[in-house]
């Protein structure tokens, strides 16, 4: 992620293990959700201002085309090739650093 102002990177995001379809920040600029062709079938929710893994949000069983916050930022909706969409809400879905570390192995 680059600073647009400066051109700075700011941020990586490493998580994903194929082509992102989609990044998208909440209204308040706060997260970042991310979703890929990476065969998990999920997406990716992130602390925008340092790069952070928050959660993984798993439910989906193809790849995860899409991901959107709503307009105030308390859910987020994902897209997937098994022709579902899943609401989520953004403060359940956070994850302590061991839960995520437990999912990606």
């Amino acid at each position: 992620m680059y600073d647009t102002a400066t051109g700075t990177l700011v941020a990586t995001m490493q998580g994903h293990s194929n082509k992102v379809t989609c990044a998208n920040f909440s209204p308040d600029g706060a997260l970042l959700v991310t979703s890929s062709e990476d065969g998990t079938s999920t997406a990716m929710l992130w602390e925008a201002s340092t790069g952070k893994l928050l959660s993984i949000l798993n439910g989906h069983k193809g790849d995860v085309r899409w991901a959107e916050f709503s307009p105030d930022g308390q859910r987020l909706v994902t897209g997937s090739d098994d022709r579902r969409a899943i609401l989520w809400d953004t403060h359940l879905e956070t994850r302590s650093p061991a839960e995520i570390d437990k999912l990606l192995h």
